[in-house]
């Protein structure tokens, strides 16, 4: 038998919805949306109940089916944004730093003093090209998550970001493994980069605050800063594609998201991922049990 559960209330309306198919005669199972009124007596007798069951099968099929994709989409999107880092970094930022060797070069053997400052100009602008190369490089596809932790790189999210946008970031760490899967890595680097660059956006804030707490079932996150805020009721908010994107990522791998906020009151984003320490992942994080760093 399908087990199901149901909640009653005073008013003797019981809404239950079915876990698991009804096995009809074409031996498949079926969704099923039940939602019944309980009946008394003036009496206060029980009497029975009066509802309808709906079929919901298509509908549940088509939410698969939507989620499917939807994971696909973030997969193939992480599948190309690191193969577009690695064209970066391997070939054009290369073909960069041969260029500023080559005019470099050029600059010393000129003995044209106007020709030189010329080259030396075109040299500090290819530096430039080169460093932002970089940049977008990591962006896309963050080596550090890779090579040493989710916590290192988000420390170093947060350096970057309070050099180039003089946003003040206070990041804390506590409980979190090196052993933590690639795909729960990158779900919260992501949520931290989108959050951290909606605040600089839109937020007005001129400092913010990035914890990552680290439990024996599983990793917690929170974004917050203090800045105009907004309305958690928005339509814009709740179609926004930032937001479907971290629900999305989350979901992915098991995790929820929330958020608080309230105008002028500033912004709080909550993000939980089940995750079961292993034995030899307790008392293992980065540069100790608990860090507290100021984004630099």
């Amino acid at each position: 038998m399908p087990s199901r559960s149901t909640t009653g209330r005073s008013t003797g309306t019981i809404h239950s919805r079915w876990s698991s198919g009804s096995n009809g005669l074409t031996g498949k199972f079926r969704w099923v949306l039940d939602i019944g009124t309980a009946r008394f007596s003036a009496g206060a007798q029980f009497l029975g109940y009066i509802g309808s069951c709906i079929d919901i099968t298509e509908r549940k099929a088509t939410e698969e089916a939507l989620a499917d994709l939807s994971g696909q989409l973030i997969r193939a999107r992480e599948n190309e944004c690191a193969r577009i880092a690695r064209e970066l970094h391997d070939d054009l930022n290369q073909r960069m730093a041969m260029i500023s060797i080559d005019l470099d070069q050029l600059c010393q053997t000129t003995q044209d003093v106007k020709l030189q400052l010329q080259l030396q100009g075109i040299v500090r602008q290819a530096r430039e090209v080169s460093t932002e190369i970089h940049r977008i490089s990591y962006d896309l596809h963050p080596s550090k998550l890779a090579q040493l932790g989710l916590v290192a790189a988000v420390k170093s999210l947060c350096g970057d970001l309070r050099k180039t946008h003089e946003l003040v970031i206070e990041f804390l760490h506590e409980g979190i493994p090196l052993s933590l899967p690639v795909e729960i890595s990158l779900c919260l680097y992501r949520i931290v980069q989108e959050c951290l660059h909606n605040i600089i956006k839109h937020s007005g804030a001129e400092a913010a605050r990035v914890e990552l707490i680290g439990t024996d079932n599983e990793v917690r996150l929170r974004v917050s800063d203090s800045g105009i805020g907004f309305d958690i009721g928005s339509q814009t908010l709740k179609k926004g594609l930032g937001l479907i994107s971290m629900r999305e990522r989350l979901r992915l791998v098991g995790g929820t998201v929330s958020i608080d906020s309230r105008p002028s009151k500033g912004t709080q984003v909550y993000a939980k991922v089940p995750f079961r320490r292993r034995a030899k992942d307790f008392g293992v994080d980065v540069n100790g049990d608990k860090t507290r760093a100021a984004g630099n």
